[in-house]
């Protein structure tokens, strides 16, 4: 969530219009954004998924296009090759912009550097996965490089300082070195103009003298990375916003590297769009004239096809992934006070969902056996899911462009984050028998590319625990819950997925009327070494829907 302050004055003012605060009230719930504070004062709140609504001026454009207006955007994008070398070092991924204004910046230097704090902390997750710098480029001289250096050459005057420090005093001392210095891992990178004087050192401090002041008409910008996608990310939002200043340039540096490019595309993206998807989707049939006007307004250009229409969304509209996201644009620019209520027609009294029953048998048979039940977090992230428990990551569901390093995927499997459990509550009692029914998300063949998986997931962690106390509790849920015959324990592909997880023969597929169902095992030790869990673990995890599926399946079949 970003929060972006503004004032009716000065939106007013970047519209042209002569609008009330309730106006803005009106155009934010319509567009589906929070509005708060009082009197002439806005705060706006924005949600996760509009990476580039960062600015009044992002804001403000948003509602020209509810009011059908337009605002003063300088849209040309130069490409320019500059006399700049980009080095191999630890943060590999540089994106360089010139920003020319028609003036000097002025008071709006504070919104420039409000946009870089804003995007730094997003999408570029504290300055680690990307940061942005910016430089008054009349007060350093050409040619520029990017490169590593030793602690012990480094010493400039930081920003904000009158006297020069050293690497190890900023590091120490300053505020932003003691938050942000460990991020190159001790691989310190510097910035140096042709006057070998250091005006920057990445992503943690620039140096005093080359700052931007409402002087300043000519601004250089780096933007530097760990992750290629994110830097781009972030260059396109920034980009995006600094459209509304000036003229913005990329500037095309040297690589020492082919690896090194980050090689991002200003190009629209393309995506088909079904007329009868949005009309179901909405819920009622919207004319093709209706379509056309909400997406003029959203900024997407289009052509019209025997379904529906090709639709291009605009290169800082990085949020839209699949056809929905456009429909999601049109019903707020079409208005969800024009869509009908629809008629509600009961044809029965409401009833408990398909496979309800059998998940609370389940519930009763666990507990009865004296487990406990968890409702862990679907939220996940590749080191607890894969490397720590020796699988390989492979189909699953990754985050783009996500924003927190402790959830950067949907979990594939339940036990991984069973094990944390139990190791974030060692220093409660032991044994700990614990159950879990949940979703996992795999790889499929739907337009999504992936579905959930409802899975149940047995653990046993204590002194003398095994396999067969897991399958003692596992058979009597398929017998209780499900009236099938006990589990087989058989050798089958699984073994090789899960040969680091597991100890070698004590695991297994679980087979219940001739197909898998699952997986049984006892942890391996070193597995349990990294989550720091000094006893036994034997665990179950078990496809649900699968037995569903065969339980509601006719006889005859």
């Amino acid at each position: 969530m970003v929060m972006v302050y503004s004032s009716v004055e000065e939106m007013n003012s970047i519209l042209g219009k002569a609008l009330k605060r309730k106006d803005y009230e009106d155009m934010s719930f319509l567009y589906g954004m929070d509005i708060s504070g009082s009197g002439d004062v806005l705060e706006f709140e924005v949600t996760s998924d509009r990476p580039e609504m960062v600015s009044k001026y992002s804001i403000a454009f948003t509602f020209s296009r509810i009011l059908g207006s337009s605002i003063r955007r300088y849209e040309k994008i130069i490409y320019k090759s500059a006399p700049i070398t980009i080095g191999k070092t630890s943060r590999p991924f540089v994106n360089l912009l010139l920003l020319n204004l028609p003036m000097p910046v002025g008071k709006e230097a504070k919104n420039l550097i409000d946009m870089q704090s804003k995007l730094d902390a997003t999408i570029g997750r504290n300055r680690k996965s990307a940061a942005i710098g910016l430089f008054d480029m009349d007060k350093i001289s050409f040619p520029l490089k990017y490169s590593e250096s030793s602690a012990e050459k480094i010493s400039f005057v930081p920003l904000g300082y009158s006297n020069e420090k050293s690497y190890a005093e900023i590091l120490e001392e300053l505020d932003c070195g003691k938050e942000y210095g460990h991020i190159n891992d001790g691989k310190p990178i510097v910035w140096t103009d042709g006057n070998r004087r250091i005006f920057a050192l990445p992503p943690v401090i620039n140096a005093d003298f080359a700052s931007i002041s409402e002087k300043t008409r000519s601004i250089f910008i780096d933007i530097t990375g760990l992750d290629r996608n994110i830097v781009n990310s972030i260059t396109k939002a920034f980009i995006f916003n600094a459209q509304f200043l000036g003229n913005v340039t990329v500037l095309k540096p040297k690589y020492e590297s082919k690896d090194l490019n980050t090689s991002f595309s200003l190009g629209e993206t393309s995506l088909d769009l079904s007329r009868s998807y949005v009309n179901s989707l909405i819920g009622q049939d919207i004319r093709d004239t209706e379509i056309k006007s909400a997406l003029k307004k959203a900024g997407y250009t289009f052509k019209e096809t025997a379904k529906g229409f090709v639709v291009r969304s605009p290169f800082y509209r990085q949020d839209i992934k699949h056809q929905a996201d456009i429909v999601d644009d049109i019903l707020r620019f079409y208005g969800v006070s024009n869509i009908k209520p629809a008629t509600i027609n009961l044809r029965k009294i409401g009833e408990a969902l398909s496979g309800s029953d059998i998940i609370e048998d389940i519930r009763d048979v666990l507990v009865g056996f004296g487990y406990q039940e968890t409702d862990l977090n679907v939220l996940s992230k590749e080191n607890i899911q894969f490397r720590i428990v020796g699988l390989r990551p492979e189909d699953y569901a990754a985050f783009s462009g996500f924003k927190s390093g402790e959830t950067t995927m949907a979990r594939k499997y339940l036990f991984p984050e069973e094990l944390r459990f139990i190791s974030n509550n060692s220093h409660k009692k032991f044994p700990q028998n614990l159950f879990d029914i949940g979703f996992s998300v795999e790889l499929s063949g739907s337009d999504v590319r992936f579905s959930n998986r409802l899975k149940l997931c047995v653990v046993a962690c204590g002194q003398g625990k095994n396999i067969s106390d897991v399958r003692v509790a596992l058979d009597r849920v398929l017998i209780d819950a499900f009236g099938l015959d006990r589990a087989e324990i058989k050798q089958g592909e699984d073994s090789k997925v899960f040969d680091g997880t597991f100890i070698k023969g004590r695991f297994g597929s679980v087979v219940s009327q001739g197909k898998s169902i699952g997986i049984i095992g006892e942890v391996h030790p070193k597995v349990l070494n990294e989550f720091n869990i000094d006893l036994p673990v034997a665990l179950a995890e078990i496809y649900l829907d699968k037995l569903l599926a065969y339980r509601d399946k006719p006889k005859s079949e």
